[in-house]
């Protein structure tokens, strides 16, 4: 069972994905633009959990639709998997969000109260010599290699505001559904050494500041 909700978890992220990436080529083939239909946000406070702040361009799709899609390196390792395999040296990951925004008034896009679904891939790798379990062992917790992955899927509202001809201001939130895995594999060896999984509810609070061309 558990196999098959990350098939499907991941299934649909990949699928959200290429119709975010489609429907930015889709619009790219019009001859006839809508002015400004462009907004480039970062998010300052992503480094709460482990980022630089994320960048993401979001793009009018089709009349009140927009679509856009957020990148940012990820500096160490997720909370619950660094918790049960602290990090020695954390060798990097990335993280990926893609969006769909439904803008309520038709003359209000990306200037107004909108409503979608949100997505999340967050992919991280690090070494570790000590697992949780083995806390109170000596000695017995050989070299690591740590990988983790996180999907997450929801539901997303908010309000992006126009301060001006340009600058922008938006804040959301959301509920959606996570999933999760952490791998440690012996660094000489490459067996499984353990594995931790988790999931449920994740809520969304973000704020970001942006610039709209």
């Amino acid at each position: 069972m558990e196999s098959l909700l990350n098939k499907i978890t991941k299934k649909a992220f990949f699928i959200f994905t290429i119709i975010t990436l489609v429907s930015f080529y889709a619009l790219g083939q019009k001859k006839n633009g809508t002015p400004h239909s462009n907004i480039i946000n970062i998010s300052p406070f992503t480094f709460l959990k482990g980022q630089i702040p994320m960048v993401h361009f979001e793009r009018v799709v089709y009349g009140n639709l927009t679509a856009s899609i957020g990148v940012a390196p990820i500096l160490f390792g997720p909370l619950i998997g660094s918790l049960v395999f602290p990090p020695d040296k954390f060798n990097g990951g990335i993280a990926v969000d893609p969006e769909l925004r439904w803008y309520a008034k038709s003359d209000k896009v990306m200037d107004g109260f909108y409503f979608g679904f949100y997505n999340s891939y967050r992919s991280s790798k690090w070494e570790s010599s000590v697992s949780a379990k083995d806390i109170f062992k000596v000695n017995t917790t050989p070299d690591l290699k740590v990988s983790s992955t996180k999907l997450i899927g929801g539901i997303h509202f908010g309000t992006q505001r126009m301060l001006g001809e340009h600058f922008a201001v938006d804040v959301n939130g959301g509920i959606g559904f996570s999933r999760s895995k952490t791998f440690a594999k012996e660094y000489s060896s490459q067996k499984l050494y353990d594995k931790t999984t988790g999931g449920g509810v994740n809520l969304k609070l973000g704020i970001s500041l942006g610039w709209r061309f």
